[in-house]
């Protein structure tokens, strides 16, 4: 298998809040049809402060169960996390 790659130029923009930008590809890689093509979402979140972003893929549309993507540019970080849901601790 070849390694996934992600296009140096991604052709999508959708505004988020604040001046927050999301840029972002869909790249297939085995087109077998509108309902069983298989892809890859290769995407950058772009901010305007100093701050940090985030994006989660949740497969019941809900925080818990969630795999989270959180970038902090205050301690030049991007990690990945498991969502349980419970926002109570980060309050």
């Amino acid at each position: 298998n070849a390694p996934l790659d992600c296009p140096s130029e991604l052709t999508q923009v959708t505004p988020l809040n604040n001046g927050n930008l999301m840029l972002y590809t869909e790249v297939v890689l085995s087109p077998t049809g509108s309902d069983g093509s298989e892809s890859i979402l290769c995407a950058r979140l772009e901010s305007d402060s100093e701050s940090w972003v985030g994006f989660g893929i949740s497969p019941a549309g809900t925080m818990d169960g969630a795999n989270t993507i959180i970038g902090n540019a205050a301690y030049d970080s991007v990690a990945k996390y498991n969502s349980t849901g419970d926002i109570t601790k980060y309050a």
